[in-house]
């Protein structure tokens, strides 16, 4: 009997060392858990991706759920001559064509997902705006991997033209190098709706006790604002305080300016870069590196500055939702009206 068991453990641990290595397997297994109610589901805190990761349920102050509200703009262009394209993260994702002014077609890429391809129009006027949060500036542009994921379509080799987080790359041995192995194996053992409560008294515990997060965020200073870890981490690449000096800067507007020139050859006629900053940028500043303001002061003409339109307008904490590393509807409306101004300004 003990060598049965002994034996049903093995098979079953080796299977999932299986699926924690495959990226198909993963995703379907986490949109079957998003979907389930049941004892083994998914915890779900729909009131923002910090409080959820961190189990801080109970706390309201982080309860701020996503509110976007999108409206069609005044819009008095009648003949729509522009073509505008966005290649963004999860910043941007739900944003709708119908928002933008004077758009004659919206096309849309989501970074390290899907490429975006493109075939221009060359009757139309072609926009290309390419968004990042600021976490990603040094391992997104320290070269010049963009080129890989957005580009001519005719130019993209339908072998490789598969959303970058569904990629199969080398199968199961590769996969047990893969930097989310652990984080894999943890999401499939013990992220359970039969483990939520526990895990929400530890996390309460640690916030009335102790004043500190739980997993991946860190109670802000003030104590009223979740950030991600990696952002207010000193010592990591994503993180608003850790070291940058003007030769690094330097080094990612070169890379930029590249981008730019080689958008700009490819027909296009117009190409914005927009950064958001990391919450912790702006709502708790002290040790801030300085990143954007000192990147965007080498190519302003090319930039869709939230950083210094946030700052600005006073209070930047009404763009942030407390509880998610996300903007709110504030944040995301001033954007838009940022970005219409653009198409506007350049008779687009």
């Amino acid at each position: 009997m003990k060598t049965i068991a002994s034996w049903l453990f093995i098979v079953l641990g080796i299977g999932v060392l299986i699926s924690g290595t495959s990226r198909n397997v993963m995703a379907y297994v986490s949109k079957a858990k998003q979907h389930s109610a049941g004892w083994w589901g998914e915890h779900q805190c729909n009131c923002g991706d910090l409080t959820n990761m961190s189990y801080l349920d109970d706390i309201d102050v982080f309860h701020t759920p996503k509110d976007y509200q999108f409206k069609k703009p005044i819009d008095n262009v009648r003949n729509k001559q522009t073509d505008l394209y966005l290649y963004g993260d999860s910043y941007v994702e739900d944003v709708p064509s119908f928002v933008f002014a004077g758009i004659h077609a919206f096309h849309a890429g989501r970074a390290q997902y899907t490429d975006l391809l493109y075939t221009l129009d060359r009757t139309k006027k072609n926009v290309l705006i390419i968004e990042r949060s600021e976490r990603y500036i040094r391992s997104e542009y320290r070269n010049l991997e963009l080129f890989n994921h957005l580009k001519q379509k005719d130019t993209a080799d339908p072998k490789q033209v598969l959303a970058a987080g569904n990629t199969e790359n080398g199968g199961v041995l590769a996969g047990m190098f893969n930097k989310n192995l652990n984080q894999n194996l943890e999401y499939l053992l013990f992220n359970m709706n039969i483990v939520n409560r526990p895990r929400n008294m530890k996390a309460d515990m640690n916030y009335y006790l102790f004043n500190r997060g739980s997993g991946n965020a860190v109670i802000a200073d003030a104590g009223n604002h979740l950030f991600l870890k990696e952002t207010v981490d000193a010592t990591g690449g994503h993180s608003s305080y850790s070291f940058v000096n003007d030769e690094i800067v330097d080094g990612y507007a070169r890379n930029l300016h590249d981008i730019y020139t080689h958008y700009r050859l490819e027909g296009f006629d117009e190409v914005y870069f927009s950064f958001i900053p990391n919450p912790a940028s702006l709502i708790q500043p002290a040790n801030y590196n300085r990143m954007l303001p000192k990147l965007q002061s080498r190519m302003p003409e090319h930039v869709i500055d939230m950083y210094t339109t946030f700052k600005n307008h006073g209070n930047p904490k009404q763009f942030y939702r407390a509880g998610d590393t996300h903007w709110n509807d504030r944040g995301m409306q001033l954007w838009l009206t940022m970005v219409n101004e653009k198409l506007k300004d350049k008779g687009l």
